[in-house]
């Protein structure tokens, strides 16, 4: 259930950021709005799903040990941590570890 929503939170952001990236076409006829309209409750759905699989799991931090993770494992974390950016903040970091706490956007 958890890569479900995962995933489904990604396919729906990515066509969240078409329709907003071609307001022109989306504005071009009452379907396409209604369809935007209905993308756009069915994001905030899913958001609350995954705050509230998160909080389910009473998961409130994570912590990245940079020794325990290959050079080629921590670049692809260092690489994907972006995509998390507003549900994570460093809250301590030594030279080879970092907190990140979790919280909805």
């Amino acid at each position: 259930m958890r890569k479900n929503i995962r995933r489904r939170h990604e396919a729906h952001r990515r066509a969240q950021a078409v329709c907003e990236a071609n307001p022109g076409v989306i504005d071009a006829s009452d379907g396409s709005k209604t369809m935007a309209a209905a993308l756009d409750a069915s994001v905030g759905e899913v958001d609350r799903l995954l705050g509230d699989q998160g909080q389910a799991l009473n998961v409130r931090y994570v912590v990245v040990h940079d020794d325990y993770y290959h050079a080629d494992e921590l670049a692809a974390l260092e690489a994907r941590l972006p995509q998390f950016q507003s549900w994570l903040t460093l809250e301590y970091s030594e030279p080879d570890a970092r907190v990140y706490a979790i919280h909805r956007p």
